[in-house]
């Protein structure tokens, strides 16, 4: 398991942030709001979400040029 923790300024740049990561395959596992208006959040990931990130962008990548195809 891996935890991540990324402090943001404002609320537009967490929601930005969560949702990159997300996509990433990171899930929150908690949001703190901080007296000054900034957000500690707290990112996790399984080992095997990463594993899996990884062959599908091998899988996705085509093992031949495009052009060859045709």
């Amino acid at each position: 398991m891996q935890k991540r923790i990324v402090m943001y300024s404002n609320r537009n740049e967490m929601d930005r942030g969560i949702n990159r990561l997300t996509v990433e395959g990171w899930m929150v596992q908690s949001i703190t709001a901080l007296e000054s208006r900034s957000y500690r959040v707290e990112f996790v990931r399984s080992s095997y979400e990463e594993e899996n990130l990884q062959v599908n962008a091998q899988t996705i990548a085509p093992s031949e040029p495009l052009s060859s195809f045709s």
